[in-house]
């Protein structure tokens, strides 16, 4: 009997519309969080409670748009097999806005992609896991990838004392804030910050450090947020 037939398979038609109805609502999310990366402002500059509250969605929305994005693999998936062509468009959209700019830049690259060596920012993220770290090796790791920027979290008075001077010859523009729990955090940068880091977020009574610096890439200032939160053991910590 064809699949258009009211009267065939009442059960799986339910269950092929409520498939359909998640797999738009997942499309719509997915592009509400694509288009809110891209069109607002994520600095997280001080302003209003409610402006800012919008400045903290866009500054997620910007950290999860590569997920949304993947996350409409399975939505094609189930648009193609089921010839839906207005989700199969729908969710490419959001696919390609979410996810495509960082597939581009997994690509193989040529010597021609690296021309302009002032567009290119390397960033090293480095977790000194609260003084487990072996500083000799961490170093040797650290001259191998030479990166423009390296932000380090777990950044304890003990790693300030093996690393900073070491690290200051190649990476003279550091701003720390060292503790002797696990939330210390430490920046070290080879070019010059284009302002006044920012230790702690804008918001709330932080008591952890959250580095924010700003680097001149390509003609324009980046925004970089070392960001190390607590732990949501409890609901104090939330």
């Amino acid at each position: 009997m064809p699949p258009d037939n009211p009267e065939a398979h009442p059960r799986q038609r339910r269950r092929l519309r409520l498939l359909s109805l998640c797999a738009w609502l997942a499309c719509i999310a997915s592009l509400i969080v694509a288009l809110v990366a891209v069109v607002w402002n994520d600095r997280l500059n001080p302003t209003g409670q409610r402006t800012l509250a919008l400045h903290y969605l866009a500054f997620f929305a910007a950290t999860f748009r590569y997920h949304a994005g993947l996350a409409m693999i399975p939505v094609l998936a189930f648009a193609l097999l089921g010839r839906r062509r207005r989700l199969l468009l729908a969710a490419g959209i959001a696919a390609a806005i979410g996810a495509g700019p960082e597939l581009l830049l997994i690509r193989p690259r040529g010597a021609a992609d690296s021309r302009d060596a002032s567009s290119t920012l390397t960033i090293m993220s480095v977790n000194l896991m609260f003084g487990r770290t072996s500083p000799s090796a961490l170093l040797s790791q650290i001259e191998a990838a030479d990166p423009d920027l390296i932000v380090f979290q777990e950044w304890t008075p003990g790693a300030s004392r093996a690393l900073s001077r070491q690290l200051a010859a190649k990476w003279p523009h550091m701003v720390e804030q060292s503790r002797d729990d696990a939330f210390g955090q430490a920046v070290f940068s080879r070019i010059a910050f284009a302002e006044n880091p920012r230790l702690y977020p804008p918001i709330g009574s932080w008591t952890e450090p959250q580095i924010t610096v700003s680097i001149p890439v390509g003609g324009r200032a980046m925004n970089i947020a070392n960001v190390h939160v607590l732990p949501p053991i409890s609901l104090d910590y939330f």
